[in-house]
């Protein structure tokens, strides 16, 4: 794990096998193989990282970052767009042969996509960023929004409120969003779907595929398939 940090340049990092995961003051991302996670300049980050975890990390130079998006998030990686990350790896600072290889990779940077599986937005509140720290250090949680409403200081209408404000979303929805993120890390780390459901506190794990069906489109046993194919050899 890195701690939050900053830095002058752009990040782009890709992983090529495990996952990696980059949380912001208002965001998780949680990029599997063929995603990667564009973080603009100066925007204060912290890293996590599967020990099996192999990530390649671009730091693009200030000037250079007007060519990707304003704002941080999961790229699509193409066959291509890894390639060139790696290349640009190879190279020494202030190599001539940067600057082209950061033009190429610009155009194949697209806009930030965002979905259940990848993202969960997070709240600035303080009382908010209590209870949600909990529930990420506890999925299984089993309580309720009245129940941890009285852990942070905050009544059940207010707590209730500020996951709308802050996420756009109710408690109940933003807690299916981040256990389905937390699912995603697991799958692509091989871990049995039905060991993953009760770890987050699913009473089945017909009842963990419903729901992150619902979420993805994709059951999670396909998802682990699919995450599988993506590593890189």
């Amino acid at each position: 794990m890195l701690p939050e940090h900053r830095h002058a340049q752009g990040q782009l990092g890709i992983p090529l096998t495990g996952t990696m995961t980059i949380v912001t003051p208002t965001a998780r991302w949680l990029a599997p193989p063929g995603r990667g996670i564009w973080t603009p300049p100066e925007e204060p980050h912290a890293g996590h990282y599967g020990e099996a975890s192999a990530i390649v990390q671009v730091l693009v130079p200030p000037p250079a970052c007007a060519g990707f998006p304003a704002i941080g998030g999961i790229i699509e990686v193409s066959p291509l767009l890894r390639e060139l990350a790696l290349e640009a790896t190879r190279l020494a600072p202030g190599d001539p042969a940067e600057s082209p290889l950061i033009a190429l990779m610009q155009r194949e940077v697209a806009r930030p996509m965002a979905g259940p599986a990848l993202h969960v937005p997070l709240g600035r509140d303080p009382r908010l960023a209590v209870v949600m720290r909990r529930l990420i250090d506890e999925p299984d949680c089993p309580l309720g929004v009245e129940a941890l409403a009285t852990t942070c200081g905050a009544s059940p209408r207010t707590l209730a409120r500020l996951f709308r404000a802050e996420t756009g979303m109710s408690f109940s929805r933003w807690r299916d969003h981040l256990r389905i993120n937390l699912a995603v890390e697991r799958l692509a780390r091989g871990e049995p779907v039905t060991r993953i459901a009760f770890d987050l506190g699913y009473q089945s794990a017909a009842a963990f595929t419903t729901m992150f069906g619902r979420l993805t489109g994709t059951p999670p046993a396909r998802m682990q398939r699919a995450l599988r194919s993506a590593q890189t050899p």
